[in-house]
This record gives C-alpha cells, structure tokens and sequence, in this order.
C-alpha cells in the first residue's frame, strides 16, 4: 500500500502507539472515543495520523528509548543520586563525591550480597566541578557519559563481560591519575598486586553459616588496571589498593574493573588474566559487542510513547523505559537482581540493605516478572523461574518437617537463595511453618499456585515447551500441596486456614488463597494434560476445583457478615472480603481482596454483578498510597477504571520515587525497583490485555493520555496501538504464530474489518460482531480497522522522539539533576518559614513537626527584622522578612548557590538545625575560578552546644503554645583564602525541606568578617538579555550581589541606537528605584518608537568603585 502524507521520517506530533502481543485481541470501551490519532505537520495544520504504514508499524526504537534517558545538569555528589548500570550479573553506582565513584555488586555474593567493593577517580573532579558539568545516562546504550571542563567520561557494565570501564578523553596530556579500590570495615580481603605490577585486587571469601545456609563458598574479586602511562599498582593497606598511571599524549586513559564471580582462588593473577587485552584495547573494540546488545534487547522490547497536557503521562513513559532499563541491567545473571522489591545489584550503600539479603520476596518481584511477558521481554524471567526449580528439593524437605501432614511443596512467600522458610535469625517470622506460632508469612500458602499461574502465562506468551516442561514439576508438586490442605466443611465445600499474605494470619479461607487455587488448578490441570503426564492428578484437580468454595464476601458495614458465592454481588452494600474472617486483625496494609483482578483474572471489565462488587472493593479499599508496590493501578485496569490509573500511579510516585535515578524508597536505605515494574504494568494492562485468551485494546485507557507504541501478548505476537485525543486510531496485530485468536471488536457496535496486510487479503469481512475471530499465521500481519474510518486513509507520520536534555518533575520528585541556578541572593532562596508570633504559631514550620522559632522570644535576644545581630565576630542583618505570619525567613540547606561578591578573613553563617545535629559539605567559588570546599553546620535547635549567636527563651508550637525551654540559633566561622574574592557559594546538600527525623539545616544569614571589595557591586542578574524583544510597560531590574550596605546606588539609563541617545533614567522614570539590591527602570515602551535600544548600568559601592553593563535589546509594539 502506498504512503500517504509526510515520509521523511520527521516527526511532526508526539502521536501515539501502542504495539502488543497477541493471543486473543480484545477492545474495551474504557472510556475510549472512536476516531484516528491527530497531528499538527510543520505547518501548523492539524490532520489524523496513522504510523501504519505498507504493512507494519514504524517507531523509531532509538529516538523514543532516549526520551527517557537520565540527564544531570549538576554533579551527583550524593550516593542516593548514584547512576544505576548493570548486565544482570554485574551492577555499579556511579556519583561524583570525591571526583567519581562508583560501587560494584553482583548478583551471586550470598548470604549476605557483600559488594566487591568501590573505586574512586580523584582527577576526575577537574570534570565534576566545572561549571559546565553535565551528564546523561543513555538508556539505549546502557553507557553513562559526563562531560565538563573539557573532559568526558564515558562508563559502562559490559552487556559481554563483568567489568566495569571508565573511558576518559580531554584530562590533561601527562597529568598524574589514580584508581584507587576499596573495603570498609567488617571486610577481610587479600589485597594485592599482579606479577607485573600493573593489576591490583582485592579477594575474599567466606562460608555460608547463617540460619539456613548450607555451608556454601562464596565471595568478592575486585581488580582494577589501567591504559595509559607509567602504570603501577600497589597496596594501600588491608582493604585498599591503589592504580597510579598518567594519562596519554592525547589526554585520554581507560579504567577497567573486573569482578567475577569468585569461589577463592589467586585473586591477583586471575584478575590480571581477565584485564589483560582489555585493557590495552581500543574504546571501540571494548564498546562494540556491548552496543550490539543493547541495541538487540532494545529492538525486541515493547515500547510505550505516552503525552498528556499535565506532563503526566510523559513521566510514566520515562519511568516505564526505566523499567526495561532495569530489567536489562538486573535480571541476566544466575540469580534474580532485584530482591525484596530493591535492586541490590544498584546499590551504592556498601554492605547494609535493609531486608534479610539471602531472601527473595515473591510479592515483591512479581509485578517485574508480569511487566517482562507483556513487554516482550519474558526471556529475563528466566532467573526467577529457575529459583523456584532449582529449589523444589530444598523446598519439599523444607515442607516436610515444617508443614507436618501434608504432601508436595509449600513454595515460601519469603524464600531463600538456596530454598526454605528461614528469613534470618528471626525465627518467629519464617515462611511455610506450621510449627511455630502464626506470622506474617508463616501459613502463606498461595505462592507456589502463583509461581505455577506465571509459568504458564509465560508459556502462553512465547511458546517455550521447554521451559514448560522444566517448571511442570514444581507445578505438580504445587498441586499436591494444595490438595493436602483443604478440609470438607457441613457444606460440601473445601475450607482452608492460612494466611491473608501477610494481612490476616491463620484465618478461615484467605481470599488469595481461594482465588489462587480457582485460577491455578485448571491451568496445573491444562499444563499436565499437555505434557501427557499425571492423569490421576488431573482428575483430582477437576474434583477439588469444584469443591472449592467461592471468594469471601462481607458486609461493608460492619465486616462481620460472610458468604462465599455470589448471592450479594449485585447488593450495593456487600464487597469482596479478605478472608471469611473479615474482622480478623490486620498486619500489614496490603488490598489483598482484589487480587482477585489481578493476579487471577477471576473478575475483570465485563459488565455484571460479579464486575460490580469488584469496583465497590476498589473504591472503598482500606489503603491507598501505602507502599511503592501498591498494585491499585494495576487492579484498577483490569476492573476498566480508567479514569483511577491517572492519579494512583501520580500519588504513589509522588510519595516514593524519592532518588533522582527513577528509583524509589520503601523502607531503609535500598534502592527500589519495584515501582518502575507496577507502571509499565499497570500502562501495559490499560493498553492490552488477554489473560482471558480473548484481546482487548485499550479495556482502561485513560481517555487524556495519548499513547503510540507496542504490547507482547499471547502466541509470541504483538499489537501495536495509537490512541489520541480519546480516541483509538490504529490496531495492527502482528501474529507470532498460527492460531485462532479472538479479538475484542476495538469500535463496540461498529463496522471493522481486519486485513491480512502480509497477503493482501481480508481475513473477516465487515462486522459490528463483539468478538471477532482471526485465523492468524506466523509472520503475518493484522490490520483491525473500522471500515467507514478505515486507518488506510489516514495520513503516514511515524512514531519518533527526541533525547531528553533535562531533568524531568513530576511534582515534587523528579528523575535527573537540574542544572544549578544562578547564584542568588540569601533571601531570596528563603524557602522556609521557621518564625512564627506566639499568637500565629501555626503559620510555620521549622522541623516537618509544626514547631517554629518565637518572633517575641528572638526580639527579646536582640534579633529584629533587618537588624544586626553581631556574633563571633561578624556583623549579621536578620531577615526582613522574619515578620512570621507564614513568610519565608530562612533557607533550607539543599546545595542552593549564594551570591557573595567580597572578599575578608572570614565567612560567617547564621544557622540552626531541626532533628539535629545537621550538617553537610559546602564550597566556596572564588572569583579566579578556585574552589574551596567547607563544612557547615549546627547542634539541634534545642541543643545549646554550638556557638550561640541567639538564644531565645522558649519557641513556639502548634495551636499558640510554646516550648518552656530555650531554642539556639549558632554562628559558624569559615576562612577565606587572603586576597581572594568570593564570588558565590553553594550550601551543603542536606535535605529537601523539614521533615519529621530527618536533619535539616537551616541558613537565615551569612556576612564577610573584614569584608572588602576591590570593585563596584556585583551584577549577578538584569531582566532583558542581548537580543530580547520587549513591548507594553516594561519594568527592567537589575539584581547585585552582596550586601545592601555596600551599595551606594545603581544608575540604569536608557538609550536609543548604536549612537546611545539617552531617553530616559531609574533617577527620572516614575516607579523607578536606584537604591538598594533590586534596583529597576520603568519604561512605557508603546510611547516610544521601535528599534534597537539599550541599557547602560552603572553600580555604585560604598567603597567608591563602579560596576558597568551594557544590554542590547529590540522594542517592537508592532506597526
């Protein structure tokens, strides 16, 4: 077919597809209008688009990977803002505290995923504290690359190998460079050197003796070499070893770490064979097999590109291609990467992790696992399968002696590396243990039926007998521990007692229970069938599944009425229950009665009673916003509610994507990925589902979001989506194999027709049916469209994107670093407000907790509004605006940058600190371009221990009551370099804002003790730049550094042309000012003729010196 419209392949509006896997191809309504993508071409007009085109979908794979890439516009000194890469054996943090660092982990370092160690590149801050710093991670090559004072760093996990290697161009021709490699405290390694002294490694290895182990060796390599000149290693001490070597002629030089997976051995020599060629061999050698992987992955990936007005939608595309940068970095290894819903393979916080680390948590995990088969890359769920294969013996023992009575496997909810319940030391918390008393997960018994559930949806997907055939013993055994269970109660019926997951504890018919073995015992019974294997057992399936009793109900009331079939569902007032012990306490915060939906697939989108009371639990459930695995989007999908998907998955990324690098915060100190895994999950399940054998397109689409892009499903097939302005556009099913796939009619009570574009013939005729029935076969192509608006007529613009060039936000979280603003003055960075009136106290909030600073109490101690308060030495003005009444008085230190614009012995700061002690690392920027680095901080407020500059009586709490106890205010001196002028300086990154336990430092003045300037104020700012075009009344500002009290006056003139003729002045124009930091000229531009003008700015010190600018700018009023 020929292509109509634009073909250049330039993008001409953010349109959207969604391509995905088919099996059976249902469309919902979802809120979803009936009509074709929109997009405005390059001259402005607004036409309907189609990526559609001679037979397949075009996204350009490259340019919408990068809209996601991760981009720094300042250093990331912090290990919490740490750059994630990996290969799913190897993973590292990269930030830039000390130059660069970067942390090495690997998946196999059991019990306790001890890190190989950490690197440090000191030369490399020349890069990092250049004004011109910035960086990106390139999700499509899995390469981090930081440039900035003429150097650029590229670093990257080899997908080929386990090395980490830091590339380096630009550093200065000879210059002297280190690697340094290091342990911390508890590790013992073997530090040393190869033969020819050019390696260096540090090796351990230890025996797994925890509760649980099994006695196994395990352990760390870490070694390091270098490409350049003069290279030498040696040994620091014990637990660090040392790269010395200069850089080449060209100022380039390579850094490689190799950290194998290591038993024992000779560490030195085996790290020198590994880093033998590597280290000599050209960048593009090393890269080249690393590029050709990502590059593969990313080609069989299903991508999502997503838009809507608020922005919103666009940072959950970033998030999802996050995701399926993680996965690739997290889940090729011999063992699962991410564990506990955290990514320890990222981790940039040496030894600690905050769960149990020989532990995986199926609950935690399983939203990645669903997100891999619909995204098109089930592949990387190979590692979880094999945990729960390679352990069935482990687990079958495990079960014998802790579940006594029964038969097969109890697959354990929080189950180690190597099989078995224990969960550490804690014995009382143990998994599948009947012996002890009940406990979060101790009588959870639904895992192994959902473990079974997702082996078969992955073979529904990509068609793997083999793997089938691998996992059917763990099914089977599944089954038998399932059968062995169940008791027949006075009804007929089989009952359980078990876990709610770890909601309820020992309870009468845990819903997930239930629902487990109703959705698992038919496909255990599928499965076997198949295989040919175990008829008996399949009888015996058949026969318990109709015993089984119905999912519990309840009351909404009281929770104290039960029945377990569907005689209330169409009762307004009934819901889904947890258990049929509703009442039963609760020990977690999970909405288990909905899983149900999702994982299960017992109640879906399709009208009913059934569909009712499953909406009725979603709208009233307990918890909302609870965890960063909070599956509500997920459930909300497959209940059609599209209009909640929006604003869960907002929320709860809002709470808890807290780091800069997509990851997020549960609890401790871990990074997070499970977050990133519930929203590719939940976009996917919105767009497509099928786990019903039938398709449906877009079922829970949120009608504001547009969407272009691709979704795997069933039969190793993918449907490719558009959806624009509320309205779907494009359905293509590109058929993996030969099968009969239903497919949910896209328009309901509409015309479609379906075309096999790889033949050229109509595969169904036209037909408003509401399932239509495509006969596919494998490599053939699928064109669903609506036959009075067919996607043929439609005009060709392909899907592409564009790299992203700066952080994104959403709110108050964000995925990058912005790029530092300019240097400002103090108060105007005031984001605090921690002065109240003792008669308005709940207009601050100094600590997260609603206490403040007495604006009484500080009179009282000498501090007023704009007055000085002297101390220690320097003469500091308290805040103008400390009037309270909710007004911002202080700035909370979060490495904001301070204009200064002096030079003196000593620069003071005014501070105090909430949940203190508070403090952190703060630099000075002198004028000449040097640096000096400085530590800066307080006691608590409540603590007089620091050097009191004010000392209040008492402070202020909520609802107009005070402490009765003196608050301090401290006073901290740093010395300035003689003779140098600062010119700013940029606070200590402490915290974002005042929080309960968390430190935070609060900065409410600063002065130069023997302040001098040699030159007139500094001008750090004026409202109109070069080249700008102003009209209508215009007021121009100009804004100087330093302090009031050294500016005489600043003259701002005005003038007409090249031949500057003068038109007015700020000592002449009404509404002008020339005094003080924010000097301004008023200027009514419509009275004056358009052309070219200019300002002429002249700031006066007190000192007699003057500061000169000159802006060229057009006014233009029109004609």
């Amino acid at each position: 077919m020929a292509v109509r419209g634009r073909t250049d392949g330039h993008r001409v509006a953010r349109t959207w597809w969604c391509s995905v896997s088919v099996s059976a191809l249902v469309l919902g309504t979802g809120g979803l209008g009936v009509s074709a993508a929109t997009a405005a071409d390059s001259s402005g007009t607004t036409g309907t688009t189609t990526a559609y085109a001679d037979g397949a979908f075009h996204l350009d794979v490259p340019s919408v990977v990068r809209e996601s890439d991760i981009v720094l516009g300042q250093p990331n000194t912090k290990n919490t803002e740490a750059i994630p890469l990996g290969n799913g054996s190897v993973g590292a943090a990269v930030w830039a505290q000390k130059g660069y660092t970067a942390q090495l982990n690997r998946d196999d370092t059991f019990p306790d995923r001890k890190s190989p160690g950490q690197i440090q590149v000191p030369g490399l801050a020349a890069m990092t504290q250049a004004d011109d710093y910035h960086a990106s991670l390139d999700l499509y090559t899995g390469t981090y690359t930081q440039q900035g004072g003429g150097i650029t760093a590229t670093t990257y996990v080899r997908a080929d190998k386990d090395e980490l290697v830091l590339d380096v161009t630009g550093a200065d021709p000879g210059s002297s460079q280190t690697v340094t490699a290091g342990l911390w405290d508890g590790r013992t390694p073997t530090a040393a050197v190869s033969s020819d002294k050019k390696t260096a490694s540090l090796a351990e290895t230890w025996k797994d003796t925890a509760t649980g182990g099994d006695g196994s060796t395990w352990g760390t390599l870490l070694g390091v070499t270098a490409n350049g000149k003069d290279v030498t290693a040696s040994v620091v001490d014990s637990k660090t070893v040392r790269v010395s070597f200069k850089a080449n002629a060209k100022g380039s030089y390579k850094v490689v770490v190799a950290t194998p997976s290591w038993k024992g051995g000779d560490g030195a020599a085996t790290a020198a064979t590994l880093l033998a060629s590597d280290a000599t061999a050209s960048s593009h050698k090393l890269v080249a097999a690393h590029e050709r992987w990502w590059a593969a992955y990313w080609k069989k990936a299903k991508l999502l590109q997503m838009s809507s007005a608020d922005g919103e939608a666009q940072y959950m595309e970033n998030l999802r291609t996050l995701f399926l940068y993680q996965q690739a970095s997290l889940m090729r290894g011999q063992y699962p990467g991410s564990q506990a819903g955290a990514a320890p393979l990222f981790s940039a916080f040496e030894d600690q992790h905050t769960w149990v680390p020989a532990d995986y948590w199926f609950w935690n995990i399983r939203m990645q696992l669903a997100a891999n088969i619909s995204s098109g890359t089930a592949d990387l769920n190979s590692s979880i399968f094999k945990l729960y294969t390679d352990n069935l013996a482990s687990n079958e023992a495990w079960t014998r002696s802790h579940v006594p009575g029964t038969q097969g496997v109890c697959v354990s909810e929080t189950m180690r590396y190597n099989g078995g319940g224990d969960y550490g030391d804690w014995t009382a918390n143990r998994s599948c243990d009947t012996t002890i008393a009940a406990s979060y997960n101790s009588q959870t018994f639904s895992t192994g039926a959902e473990v079974a559930l997702w082996m078969w949806r992955q073979y529904q997907q990509t068609g793997d007998l083999t793997q089938l055939e691998q996992g059917y013993p763990l099914m089977k055994s599944v089954a038998q521990f399932l059968l062995s269970i169940g008791t027949v109660g006075s009804d007929g019926k089989l009952h359980y007692t078990g876990n709610e997951h770890e909601n309820q504890w020992a309870v009468k018919d845990p819903s997930m229970l239930v629902a487990a073995m109703t959705a698992t015992y038919p496909v255990i019974a599928k499965v076997a069938t198949l295989l040919d294997q175990d008829p008996d057992l399949v009888t015996r399936l058949d026969d318990a599944t109709a015993q089984l009793p119905g999912l519990p109900r309840t009351d909404s009331a009281t929770h104290t009425q039960v029945v377990e079939n569907s005689s209330k569902d169409s009762d307004s007032g009934w819901v889904l229950a947890y258990s049929a012990q509703p009442n039963a306490s609760l020990h977690n915060v999970e909405n288990t009665q909905l899983e149900a939906t999702w994982p299960f697939g017992l109640i879906g989108d399709q009208a009913g009673s059934l569909h009712d009371i499953g909406v009725r639990s979603f709208e009233s459930r307990s918890f909302k916003t609870s965890n960063d695995w909070d599956y509500d989007a997920v459930y909300a999908a497959r209940l059609g509610l599209a209009d909640q998907i929006p604003t869960v998955l907002k929320d709860d990324i809002e709470k808890f994507q807290v780091y800069p690098n997509g990851l997020s915060t549960e609890a401790g100190v871990d990074f997070y990925n499970e977050q990133t895994g519930i929203v590719a999950l939940a976009t996917n399940e919105a767009l497509v589902q099928d786990y019903t054998g039938t398709i449906a397109v877009a079922p829970a689409w949120p009608s504001d979001w547009d969407v272009s892009g691709s979704v795997a499903t069933l039969n190793k097939s993918t449907v490719d989506v558009q959806y624009s302005g509320g309205k779907l556009t494009t359905v293509l099913l590109e058929a993996g194999k030969k099968s009969t796939q239903p497919v949910r009619n896209p328009w309901p009570g509409t015309s479609v027709e379906v075309r096999d574009v790889t033949a050229g013939t109509v595969s169904v005729a036209s037909t408003k049916a509401d399932v239509l029935t495509l006969e596919t076969k494998a490599k053939h192509s699928y064109l669903i469209q609506q036959v009075d608006s067919p996607t043929t007529s439609l005009d060709y613009a392909p899907v592409t994107g564009t790299a992203a060039t700066a952080a994104k936000h959403l709110g108050p979280v964000q995925i990058g670093l912005d790029a530092p603003a300019a240097p400002a003055q103090l108060s105007s960075l005031f984001d605090n407000s921690g002065i109240t009136k003792d008669a308005d106290t709940d207009a601050g909030n100094i600590d997260g907790g609603t206490a403040s600073l007495s604006y009484e109490a500080l009179a009282a101690a000498g501090a007023s509004p704009g007055k000085t308060v002297s101390a220690d030495g320097f003469d500091y003005t308290w805040p103008a605006s400390a009037v309270g009444g909710g007004s911002k008085d202080n700035v909370v230190a979060n490495g904001q940058r301070v204009a200064v614009g002096a030079s003196g012995s000593a620069l003071g700061f005014l501070v105090t600190a909430t949940y203190g002690p508070a403090s952190g690392t703060g630099t000075v920027h002198y004028a000449d371009g040097t640096s000096q680095d400085f530590t800066l901080g307080s006691p608590d407020w409540l603590n007089g221990s620091g050097t009191v500059a004010l000392k209040p009586s008492y402070a202020n709490r909520q609802g107009n009551t005070q402490y009765d106890s003196p608050a301090y205010v401290n006073s901290v001196s740093v010395p300035l370099t003689a003779g140098k002028k600062v010119d700013y300086v940029t606070l200590p990154t402490v915290s974002a804002a005042p929080a309960a336990n968390t430190p935070t430092l609060h900065v409410f003045a600063m002065a130069v003790k023997g302040a001098s300037t040699d030159t007139g104020p500094a001008i750090s700012a004026v409202s109109v730049a070069d080249g700008d075009t102003v009209s209508g009344k215009t007021t121009f500002t100009v804004d100087l550094a330093g302090d009031a009290k050294d500016v005489s006056y600043t003259y701002i003139e005005l003038n007409k042309g090249s031949g500057h003729v003068w038109v007015t002045d700020n000592t002449k124009a009404t509404g002008s000012h020339n005094n003080g930091l924010h000097p301004s000229l008023v200027v009514d531009t419509t009275t004056l003729a358009n052309g070219a003008y200019g300002l002429k700015i002249d700031a006066v010190g007190k000192n007699g010196k003057t500061t000169e600018k000159q802006v060229a700018f057009t006014i233009s009023n029109g004609s």
